[in-house]
């Protein structure tokens, strides 16, 4: 306008730089209160075009970092990758232990007889339990042995080979030192179903072939456990019932009408599933393959509106070790009186194997890779290097995926 101080302003123009300038030089305070209400979308355009032009540099120094770890893990292996004096839980790799035979009484065709007060009853609901074994015989062997114990019916005990082996195992192919050895006899010995799942899979894949087991069986609801569990009834409990016993009053007692999921005991080292939800919720995400996938799963069935529930039926072990010898299991004759010297004995053992567990200093999952035999059988692969906690990305876990490479190729 004539008369008043300002200068001339060119177009506008739509990038940041251009447009800070017009309303920093335009002396119009009209023309100022116009163009004040971009100020806050050309703050953020600037911020945005910042982190744009930082994102190639920092990956790219992200890149030679992982880059320069590797070739120093390759390029001197005498030297650790971290020293245990900056980092004192570097994981080492774990000391091999040979698997010894657990159960004479079996080998010499002895299955001793359960305690009287623990036979199952008669007539009950159908309680298929399916245990899922990828490594490590003698912990296998104790956890099936264990729940026979408990009052639970042999036939209704599924096994599923997850070794990845094929038909090595039923055709006795497979030595005891190999990680990956079933004794098929001793199962079937046992009176336990073996399934063979068609190739290793991952946790959230085992997860979905035992739904696709219950579809094609036609189970409405089945029950499954660990491998690295082994489970006692409540022998100091009145009135006393065994934790098979309790199985059948926890699912007498449920409102069948409740839209519920999954029953917990002690978490998932045992749990009950309806399989009418998993299948309503879509099954396993199988693209988490090992830890967390259970916290998506969990948190889709929660999602839509189903419960999980914690319950208690008896001592539920997480293990990473074996009794000496599994006769101690049972009874020495079928009338021992209940809570005896040999259960609170095996009660203590359990529970002093399982707080070592928790308690071991380089991870709890490592007796994984305590056997390693089996080295040109059929299928063999490192039992170190295929550890299913390498899926973890922090530091450490990092650290001992590298070390164990390193070994396993020096040997």
């Amino acid at each position: 306008m004539p008369g008043q101080h300002s200068i001339t302003r060119k177009p506008f123009c739509p990038s940041t730089k251009s447009s800070l300038h017009s309303i920093r030089y335009s002396y119009s305070p009209l023309e100022k209160k116009k163009n004040l209400h971009v100020l806050p979308h050309l703050a953020m355009a600037w911020t945005l075009s910042v982190r744009r032009r930082l994102l190639l540099p920092f990956l790219a120094v992200l890149l030679t970092g992982l880059l320069l770890l590797g070739y120093r893990a390759h390029a001197h292996p005498e030297e650790g990758i971290i020293s245990s004096s900056s980092m004192p839980f570097v994981t080492p790799i774990p000391d091999a232990k040979p698997a010894v035979e657990i159960f004479p009484a079996a080998v010499e065709g002895r299955i001793p007889q359960i305690l009287a007060f623990n036979q199952p009853p008669k007539s009950h609901h159908p309680t298929p339990l399916l245990i899922g074994f990828t490594r490590n015989w003698p912990i296998l062997q104790q956890s099936v042995v264990s729940y026979i114990a408990a009052g639970w019916p042999p036939v209704d005990i599924y096994v599923v080979d997850n070794t990845g082996t094929m038909d090595s195992n039923e055709l006795g192919l497979l030595s005891l030192q190999n990680p990956f050895f079933i004794d098929y006899p001793r199962l079937r010995a046992l009176g336990v179903n073996i399934i063979t799942a068609p190739t290793l899979l991952s946790f959230a894949q085992l997860q979905n072939f035992f739904l696709y087991t219950a579809i094609r069986k036609k189970w409405m609801h089945y029950y499954w456990s660990h491998m690295d569990s082994a489970v006692l009834s409540e022998e100091g409990r009145q009135p006393y019932m065994s934790l098979y016993q309790r199985i059948i009053e926890n699912w007498n007692s449920m409102d069948k009408a409740e839209r519920w999921a999954i029953r917990f005991f002690a978490y998932d080292r045992l749990a009950l599933v309806n399989v009418v939800a998993y299948k309503d919720v879509g099954g396993w995400d199988t693209h988490i393959p090992y830890y967390t996938t259970d916290c998506d799963f969990h948190a889709r069935l929660h999602m839509k509106n189903y419960t999980t529930t914690d319950e208690s039926v008896g001592f539920i072990f997480d293990v990473g070790g074996t009794v000496p010898d599994l006769s101690v299991f049972y009874p020495g004759t079928p009338s021992e009186p209940l809570n005896s010297e040999r259960f609170k004995s095996l009660h203590k053992l359990l529970d002093d194997i399982q707080r070592s567990k928790g308690e071991a200093r380089y991870g709890r999952n490592l007796w994984q890779a305590e056997q390693r035999g089996g080295k040109g059988e059929p299928f063999y692969r490192n039992p170190v290097v295929s550890i299913p906690i390498l899926c973890g990305t922090n530091l450490r876990k990092l650290t001992f995926f590298l070390k164990t490479l390193r070994a396993s190729k020096k040997r």
